[in-house]
């Protein structure tokens, strides 16, 4: 992982950042109790009507269920202007009940979507267990298809957004890692060449 502050490398069980300081007790202190959130939407500042709610969480559901391993999360808030979004987005999400108990380190695949609404910023935060699969240019790319929709304060349809390019990401991490797996052929039934166990001479094949 690399350091939410400074973004260098460090471990993910490094109590401080060797290059900057950063941790998270520091974090805490700055921000003071982290807001109470739950699994799906976290509207804290009615930026959703209804309507939007339950188209969220019928997408959220799709993707939930194609890709099981994955959890998904959103929360609208207001946050400080002068605080950075991913540094807010790293604590919610270290600090909160969102993630499991269980799903740590790195079998911890949750992905969680922080809206500030006032600031019309938006920042993804990524479990362990997908950083490797999914680059800090890949998670600006899913949230850059949403950044019109914030500009114009349309919520609903900018976490939509974000929900569907992940959900493409996904597929197509997945079916890449079918194909370097050699799973693929497998899948569609294509069978290996017979093994040989003797020779043109009659001859088994040792």
């Amino acid at each position: 992982m690399r350091c939410p502050f400074c973004q260098n490398p460090c471990h993910e069980e490094t109590a401080e950042c060797s290059h900057c300081g950063f941790s998270l007790p520091k974090l805490d202190h700055y921000l003071g109790r982290p807001p109470a959130i739950k699994k799906g939407i976290t509207d804290r500042v009615e930026g959703l009507n209804g309507k939007e709610a339950t188209l969220i969480n019928n997408a959220i559901s799709r993707l939930e269920k194609r890709f099981p391993q994955v959890g998904f999360s959103v929360l609208l808030d207001r946050v400080k202007p002068d605080v950075p979004l991913h540094l807010y987005a790293f604590w919610i999400f270290n600090r909160s009940t969102l993630c499991a108990s269980v799903s740590t380190g790195a079998v911890n695949r949750d992905i969680l979507l922080c809206i500030d609404v006032p600031g019309n910023r938006a920042s993804l935060m990524i479990g362990y267990g997908l950083e490797p699969f999914m680059s800090a240019a890949k998670l600006k790319e899913v949230l850059d298809v949403a950044h019109a929709r914030l500009a114009e304060q349309n919520y609903g349809a900018a976490v939509l957004m974000v929900v569907d390019r992940l959900e493409q990401l996904l597929l197509a991490l997945h079916t890449s890692l079918r194909r370097t797996y050699g799973a693929e052929e497998a899948e569609l039934g294509i069978k290996p060449p017979p093994l040989k166990l003797v020779g043109s001479d009659g001859q088994p094949i040792y």
